[in-house]
């Protein structure tokens, strides 16, 4: 039933069967059938549903039943993935790893729930540790298993791919799409759109057409929106010709089309993931961009987003493109402006050189090379000082936005007090009550003044 997208029926099969489960004493079986039940609303960010699997979860572990442990967790981390809570669907790797083969699930569903692991990894730069996991999986794996289960692992070729390692990945990703057309794909086909987009803009494999992305678009299922949003701005980037090609205005409608499609589907959330508004942004700009009109500003909101969001590859990549939009706006015809595309931009190499993400150096490098800025000069500047990690998780901006939350400002005083937009604003309160597990802003005021967080 939910293949075919009847969620209403598929939960109402769900509680029978956990009830029946219930009556019979199964409190594995009883625990994955709940772990199903509002699965949907899950992936639409609703607080409780999540809870609910995360319930399940410790259910199906206090009874050591590591088969419904595996498929609980499976949905769990799918779901924090989608909604970008990347942070909490790592934190279930370990736990979600040691059970799954003890109880002799490594080659199964305990793949899928690595491959979601893997993916929460890419977005969070902790690409090393992803190494480590896919060299674990291949000590365990044979070659026709990995073979097999190539789609599990997008997250590791996705790395790759923003590592410049672009030949050594394409086997995987036309398996990946193999899988997907041919019904047998443990995954969602965006990933797998996204990949193949991004290794035919490196010149690998032969041009996507948009016809093949609106495909993949319509297989999205709910929840799936914020895969979807990656996708179109990885399609707006690489497939919208220059403005002055025959099919310019062509595409750029068609992938405004994706957009307005993808902003309906945010009324379907319970909360609206940043990293959906997010891409969606991203995605809008470079709609824009390819009809020459230039953005440095709104990079520089998509470099907060993704700074608060917790991811750092985005957020250089951003900062590259705030710098080039920057410079060829007229930012680089004056020193005060050429000293900011120098400082954003070497913030954006040292994010690169440690992530080994050669691709975004060498546009780093050109970029300077042609602006005739010296990288090297800003880089010898001595770090900042460590800071102590907050209470919380809560970042210094964010901890400057409760201070005013406090005082009770609207986001629009907020973004003016901090010179942000309404929206960065509203992105960071957003940030902030998910952190302090907070119903609302007078709440999440009460915790900072308990906490003593307004003095921080």
């Amino acid at each position: 039933l939910e293949p075919l997208g009847r969620w209403d029926e598929a939960d109402r099969a769900w509680t029978a069967a956990a009830a029946m489960a219930a009556d019979l004493g199964e409190m594995g079986i009883e625990a994955t059938a709940r772990a199903h039940i509002g699965y949907r609303q899950a992936k639409l960010g609703d607080d409780g549903a999540l809870r609910s699997l995360s319930d399940g979860l410790r259910l199906a572990r206090s009874v050591d039943d590591g088969s419904s442990a595996t498929v609980i967790a499976v949905n769990l981390t799918d779901a924090l993935v989608d909604l970008g809570r990347y942070r909490e669907a790592a934190e279930l790797h370990a736990d979600g790893s040691a059970m799954a083969e003890r109880h002799g699930l490594g080659a199964t569903s305990g793949i899928v729930f690595e491959g979601n692991v893997l993916l929460a990894l890419e977005p969070l730069g902790r690409w090393d540790e992803a190494e480590t996991l896919m060299n674990d999986i291949g000590r365990r794996l044979q070659t026709d298993t990995m073979r097999r289960w190539a789609s599990a692992f997008l997250g590791w070729t996705q790395i790759q791919i923003n590592r410049g390692n672009h030949s050594d990945v394409v086997a995987s990703y036309r398996r990946g799409l193999e899988m997907w057309e041919t019904g047998y794909y443990a995954g969602d086909s965006l990933p797998v759109g996204t990949g193949l987009i991004e290794l035919a803009a490196a010149g690998v494999i032969d041009p996507i057409e948009t016809d093949t992305v609106g495909a993949w678009l319509d297989d999205a299922r709910p929840g799936d929106s914020s895969l979807g949003a990656r996708l179109v701005a990885v399609a707006a980037q690489h497939l919208i010709p220059p403005s002055n090609a025959a099919d310019h205005e062509r595409v750029a409608e068609t992938v405004q089309s994706w957009i307005e499609r993808l902003r309906r589907t945010v009324d379907d959330y319970v909360s609206v993931p940043p990293v959906l508004e997010a891409w969606l942004d991203q995605a809008r700009m470079e709609v824009s961009e390819a009809s020459g009109r230039l953005h440095p500003e709104r990079w520089a909101e998509q470099v907060a987003a993704w700074d608060t969001i917790g991811c750092p590859f985005f957020a250089a990549r951003a900062r590259y493109r705030q710098a080039d939009a920057q410079l060829r706006s007229g930012g680089g015809r004056s020193t005060a402006g050429r000293a900011e595309a120098t400082r954003i931009l070497a913030n954006a190499r040292r994010t690169a050189d440690v992530l080994r993400a050669r691709p975004l150096r060498r546009d780093i490098d050109d970029l300077a090379r042609r602006a005739r800025l010296r990288l090297d000069a800003e880089a010898e500047r001595p770090p900042p000082t460590p800071v102590e990690p907050t209470p919380f998780g809560l970042t210094d901006r964010e901890l400057q936005v409760l201070r005013l939350v406090n005082e009770g400002q609207s986001n629009g005083e907020i973004g003016k007090a901090l010179f942000i937009s309404v929206k960065t604003a509203s992105v960071h309160v957003s940030n902030i009550l998910r952190k302090l597990g907070a119903a609302n802003r007078i709440e999440a005021a009460a915790i900072a003044r308990r906490h003593q967080l307004l003095d921080l």
